[in-house]
């Protein structure tokens, strides 16, 4: 798969691509320090992305998508939230309960707890 897929319209990716696309989004989890998710309350934001910070995430709101949604910001610095929008729902779309539960495991050992 072409590593550099800025400049594609995700609504044109197979669902193989994005197989391949949430399998680097797993490692791009999995490779992230302990704590570098934490959880904020925030008005009117599910995450937020800052490099230095890390990734927050309010646990108010639907927390999946948002995790998807802010890693693939870590990945794709560059791209448009109009972008990153189209491709987390187009992931989420066509993955399964054993996808979520590895994303959950990795989040989850990833997370900041205090």
């Amino acid at each position: 798969m072409n590593k550099d897929i800025k400049n594609e319209d995700p609504k044109n990716f197979s669902k193989e691509k994005l197989r391949l696309l949430f399998s680097r989004l797993m490692k791009q989890i999995k490779s992230k320090p302990e704590g570098h998710f934490k959880f904020k309350k925030m008005r009117g934001f599910c995450g937020v992305c800052e490099w230095e910070e890390g990734i927050m995430i309010d646990h108010r709101k639907p927390i999946i998508p948002t995790i998807i949604h802010e890693i693939l910001h870590d990945m794709y610095p560059d791209n448009s939230e109009e972008w990153v929008l189209r491709l987390e729902s187009k992931i989420v779309q066509i993955i399964d309960s054993k996808d979520i539960y590895k994303l959950m495991n990795y989040f989850l050992a990833k997370l900041e707890l205090h």
